[in-house]
């Protein structure tokens, strides 16, 4: 496979929309797993992802880069491969806002995770007491939630 933005010559415009039809698909195929991760509520190892994600932007990067520069041109290409191109192109436009998305849920569903775990730490600190002079806990009453006027 040539990559494109080195200094080789570019093999023709169909080669290079072959190669960024590729790093489509490949793009398409890491945020769909992790799409398919996070729907199913699994706390998706994104450690992953996020790097597979980072090599494949790089990589595009390097090709808009190209387009600009007019170091490849996909113009070129034939009609097929240029139709191939601009599907593509809008099924990762889909699956990245759907990766948005579900990234800004498990982030919030975590969020809340750490606030309940935060407040009964806090919660049971409240609760722990003071220390008499030979070291044993004086455990403080607190009140039953809901109900007024009782202790536990």
């Amino acid at each position: 496979m040539n990559k494109i933005g080195t200094s080789q010559p570019s093999p023709g415009p169909d080669a290079d929309v072959e190669e960024i039809l590729g790093l489509l698909d490949a793009l398409l195929a890491v945020i769909g797993e992790e799409n398919r991760q996070l729907a199913g509520g699994l706390p998706a190892s994104l450690s992953q992802a996020v790097s597979e994600k980072s090599q494949l932007a790089v990589s595009l990067e390097g090709i808009m880069a190209a387009i600009r520069t007019q170091t490849i041109t996909i113009a070129d290409a034939a009609p097929l491969l240029q139709l191939r191109l601009t599907d593509r192109s809008n099924l990762l436009s889909l699956a990245m806002a759907e990766n948005t998305t579900r990234l800004r849920s498990a982030i919030e569903a975590t969020r809340r995770r750490v606030d309940a775990v935060m407040s009964a730490i806090r919660e049971d600190a409240s609760c722990a007491g003071v220390y008499q002079a030979d070291g044993l806990r004086v455990r403080r009453q607190r009140e039953v939630p809901g109900k007024t006027g009782h202790w536990a």
